[in-house]
């Protein structure tokens, strides 16, 4: 039990569910909607884009207007950036496109523990750690392991030889 600082009052301390290791599955729940990401993940060159590439990237996404658009679908890349508009998923397919990274993984989630909606980013590897990318909420890469307990829950993920559950 935990005591509030003012009150005194005593109150069940909260838990935050923690991101559990992907097990591979054959779809997710989004396949249906998600087509334009297995393809988009699918063609990405196995060259390794560099940290400074991938910060300035996602600082250009940060810079495109938040729109929802399709309630499942993301937008291609050519039209977001023609645009200038998009939502989480738009932005993150954007993103990964222009990133050109095969290891890179598009993930649906919750940014917060508490959230309704789903939202969309990706998760990248440089530098011996993973960095969150997300031009909707961020407009620089924020390092996993130094993201606070309830942040950005990955529910599923594709990346380019399959789809994940975690």
């Amino acid at each position: 039990m935990a005591t509030h600082h003012r009150s005194g009052t005593k109150f069940p301390k909260r838990t935050h569910p923690q991101p559990h290791q992907p097990v591979r599955i054959e779809a997710t729940p989004y396949e249906t909607h998600l087509e334009i990401v297995r393809t988009t993940l699918g063609r990405l060159p196995s060259a390794r884009a560099d940290f400074d590439t991938a910060t300035a990237l996602v600082r250009t996404g940060y810079r495109f207007q938040y729109r929802r658009t399709h309630l499942y679908v993301p937008r291609p890349a050519d039209e977001v950036e023609s645009t200038g508009f998009g939502d989480c998923k738009d932005k993150a397919l954007w993103l990964a496109e222009r990133l050109g990274d095969n290891s890179v993984r598009f993930v649906i989630g919750l940014s917060y523990h508490y959230s309704t909606d789903n939202h969309a980013w990706l998760e990248w590897g440089s530098g011996g750690a993973t960095w969150i990318l997300d031009p909707t909420l961020h407009s620089t890469p924020r390092q996993r392991r130094q993201m606070a307990p309830g942040r950005f829950i990955p529910l599923w993920s594709y990346t380019n030889d399959g789809a994940w559950r975690h």
